[in-house]
């Protein structure tokens, strides 16, 4: 998947969401990325 469609998936779905604070969206974050992307974090 791209960037785009994923930070639109991830934005609707999850960083918009006021009921997480900001560990839960990183967690929620590293449990959707693979490979390089995961690596960087």
């Amino acid at each position: 998947m791209q960037f785009g469609a994923f930070w639109d998936q991830f934005q609707a779905s999850v960083h918009s969401r006021t009921d997480l604070n900001d560990i839960e969206k990183f967690i929620c974050l590293r449990s959707n990325l693979k490979g390089p992307a995961l690596d960087v974090i």
